[in-house]
């Protein structure tokens, strides 16, 4: 008998947490299609899985506003803690520290 899509997927996510996948966290979540288009396209010119660029998106992120969390009256630990505010329009605090400097160039 043919399983369907939902069974396949039952029994992949079964196999997943069988191999332990350790320190791996399944992400859920709708994002823009230009978004995901973006997320393909900069994979690809890397040459990782969209899983390693997002991955390293998120990274460059974080440590962007840590340093510049760094800069204010207990800004690290305020990060950490979830209470410190950035203003995500501002491109110094979001925007990765290379992809800022090229905009700079342009």
């Amino acid at each position: 008998m043919t399983k369907t899509n939902a069974e396949r997927q039952v029994e992949y996510r079964a196999r997943q947490q069988e191999l332990g996948n350790m320190g791996d966290q399944r992400l859920n979540t709708m994002i823009d299609l230009s978004a995901t288009y973006g997320l393909e396209r900069l994979a690809k010119c890397y040459g990782v899985t969209k899983k390693a660029m997002l991955e390293r998106l998120i990274w460059d992120a974080e440590s962007n506003a840590l340093e510049i969390a760094a800069k204010k009256t207990n800004g690290v630990s305020r990060y950490y803690g979830g209470t410190l505010k950035l203003k995500l329009q501002d491109k110094d605090t979001f925007v990765p520290r290379r992809l800022a400097y090229i905009i700079q160039l342009i």
